[in-house]
Order: C-alpha cells, then sequence, then structure tokens
C-alpha cells in the first residue's frame, strides 16, 4: 500500500520536477490496480523497497532485516497515518473555517 502514499509525495513533486512525472504515473497505476484488488505490473513498491532497506543496511543491518521482512505492514500503517492526518487537516480547515463565528 505503499503506492498510495508515494502516489501523492510524486504528484506533489512533479509540479516542480519533471523527473518525478513518470514515477508518479506508475504510482497511479499501481493505486488504480490495487483498488480493483489486484496486484501492481510495476515494480514500484519493490524498488522503494529496495531503495530503503539498502539505505538502512549501512548503518543499521538488524532494521534492515525487520523493515524489508515487514515492509508491506509498515507501508499500511504509514497509509494509514496519511490518512488520518489529512483528515485531521480538513477538521482543522472546517474550524478554523466556520466556527470562528465569521462565516464567509
Amino acid at each position: 500500500m505503499i503506492c498510495v502514499v508515494l502516489l501523492v509525495v510524486y504528484v506533489i513533486l512533479s509540479f516542480f520536477s519533471v523527473k518525478y512525472r513518470q514515477l508518479a504515473k506508475e504510482a497511479f497505476q499501481c493505486v488504480s490496480r490495487r483498488v480493483r484488488l489486484k496486484p501492481c505490473e510495476t515494480d514500484l513498491d519493490l524498488r522503494v523497497k529496495n531503495q530503503i532497506t539498502g539505505k538502512l543496511m549501512d548503518s543499521h543491518p538488524r532494521m534492515a532485516r525487520f523493515v524489508y521482512n515487514h515492509f508491506e505492514a509498515i507501508s499500511w500503517v504509514i497509509t494509514i497515518i496519511m490518512i488520518a492526518s489529512f483528515i485531521y487537516f480538513l477538521i482543522w480547515i472546517y474550524n478554523i473555517l466556520f466556527s470562528c463565528g465569521c462565516g464567509m
């Protein structure tokens, strides 16, 4: 489920840099297939998994092994935290706009 987080991040980054547009397309394809309960055809999640654990391997090999073995669960937790943060952000915006008594 890391594709959802990657989609959000790469879409934002693709506004500022062209090199992230292809990654945003891959993330969108992965998310659209995951929504239909099909596996990703791109290896984007595998590349991200390998990149993260490769960087961790230099300084923390035991943590890298843990992250590699439990990457799907960690990505679900990160996705849930991102969605919850977005919901709380929308609630905050609603409270700022409509609870001050001034209205729009």
